[in-house]
């Protein structure tokens, strides 16, 4: 289970669209196990909240996090965030998210006003915790 809580809004009726994003950035077998393990953990994790929808998993294989261009995955994922298909973003931690400040911030400042959260699960961090902007 996830070390972090969500404080995205739940009326008690709707379900949230709950999807995950995994990255590994070199292509090395212990990564591919590690993409794998995250992919079945997340999976199962949003599966088994009966508050959630599964709305996704996308990962990107082999590719730097310091820049989202050429992250397909992660690209598709923050546009249907923006069309207002995902509520609720899972991830291992920020560097899987993304390295570069200035991408990390405005996506997640982007994703906020749109009214999705983004957990990061490492640092037992919600992107709509108040803290987070300190």
């Amino acid at each position: 289970m996830l070390n972090v809580k969500s404080l995205h809004p739940y009326d008690g009726i709707n379900k949230l669209n709950v999807c995950a994003y995994a990255r590994i950035s070199r292509d090395k077998e212990e990564l591919e196990t590690s993409l794998n393990e995250q992919i079945d953990f997340y999976t199962t994790t949003i599966l088994s909240v009966h508050k959630w929808n599964f709305a996704g998993m996308y990962a990107d294989d082999g590719i730097s996090g310091s820049s989202i261009k050429g992250r397909v995955q992660f690209q598709t994922m923050i546009e249907k965030a923006r069309a207002g298909e995902i509520d609720i973003i899972l991830v291992k931690s920020i560097s899987r998210f993304a390295r570069n400040v200035i991408d990390l911030l405005s996506i997640i400042q982007e994703l906020r006003v749109n009214g999705v959260e983004v957990l990061f699960e490492r640092e037992g961090l919600s992107s709509l915790d108040v803290k987070c902007d300190s």
